[in-house]
């Protein structure tokens, strides 16, 4: 049995994945069919890997349920994944610890898949990979209903409500890189595979040679060529995302200094366009007039915006 620790919706699901594809396997365990079943070819749709179904518990009640079940399955090849449990916060870590240490003491073979703190960006976005694209904005609500309702509220009863008054809220209340991580939850003091999510989600073309090799896995090179057209398939996924993060301080950068960068090609969203404002209100105490302005365009048209800051906030 493998095991693969992940940080939530970095793209856990496609690397359990290969590990069975490249592998050579020819089924899975269903867990929720208690039956082995025929393993996809090809697992995309529109927004993730999800067209397959990892064993993956997102509990401790069905993680020890999970695992019995593997190891009652001991004869095959099989991957056990998961991130943070649903119930897990900062104050909250037992559970996926718990669930940790027990996949220590008894998988020889761990991967610790996680996103490197520079690159925490890749999860600021307004659309969310795991979320139809149906339930964008309902899921966008709920968040904010969860961790900002009071001041959502006093922005409502203010009139507050146009797209650059939501940005300039979610610039003041929303942290741009405060996403829950696996390494939160426990120190990984046992022998694991470290595999970085932006390794992942850009060249694992070439390090998944280097990933099979520790966890002593032939890859089986009838498949090769259907992985890799899959995996350039799936690269396009996060291709926005990384560019996002990738690109940051520079555009930041940029609207401070005056100098030009079209901002259009990066397709930003509202989220990300606040992450730009948070960083110059609580890094650089500057804001912008942003009355009327929908949509960013470039670096010099926010640099046109630039005010000093008029709201209370503790400078990072």
């Amino acid at each position: 049995m493998i095991a693969v620790l992940s940080d939530p919706a970095v793209g856990g699901t496609f690397l359990t994945w290969t590990l069975y594809y490249l592998s050579g396997q020819n089924d899975c365990y269903s867990s929720k069919l208690n039956k082995r079943i025929d393993l996809t070819s090809n697992p995309l749709t529109k927004s993730n890997a999800h067209g397959f179904r990892p064993i993956q518990p997102n509990s401790i009640h069905e993680f020890n349920g999970k695992f019995d079940d593997l190891l009652k399955d001991c004869s095959n090849f099989d991957v056990l994944y998961f991130h943070n449990f649903s119930d897990c916060d900062r104050t909250n870590k037992g559970t996926t610890a718990q669930a940790i240490d027990t996949v220590a003491k008894n998988c020889k073979k761990i991967v610790q898949l996680s996103i490197a703190k520079q690159n925490s960006l890749y999860h600021c976005t307004y659309n969310k990979r795991h979320v139809t694209a149906d339930k964008q904005h309902q899921n966008h609500q709920q968040f904010i209903q969860t961790h900002f309702k009071d001041s959502d509220q006093q922005w409502k009863n203010l009139n507050l409500t146009d797209v650059w008054d939501h940005r300039e809220f979610l610039a003041l209340n929303f942290w741009p890189t405060d996403f829950p991580k696996i390494t939160d939850v426990h120190t990984f003091e046992f022998d694991h595979y470290c595999l970085d999510a932006m390794d992942l989600w850009t060249v694992f073309d070439h390090s998944v040679i280097k990933l099979f090799e520790h966890l002593d896995l032939s890859i089986d090179t009838a498949r090769w060529n259907q992985w890799l057209e899959v995996y350039r398939e799936w690269k396009k996924i996060h291709y926005q995302a990384t560019q996002f993060d990738l690109y940051f301080d520079k555009i930041v950068d940029y609207v401070l200094t005056g100098k030009n960068l079209n901002l259009q090609p990066f397709d930003l969203d509202i989220v990300q366009e606040s992450a730009i404002q948070h960083a110059l209100i609580y890094q650089h105490n500057l804001n912008l007039k942003t009355w009327q302005l929908e949509k960013f365009q470039s670096t010099q048209q926010l640099h046109s915006l630039l005010e000093p800051n008029s709201h209370h906030i503790n400078k990072i």
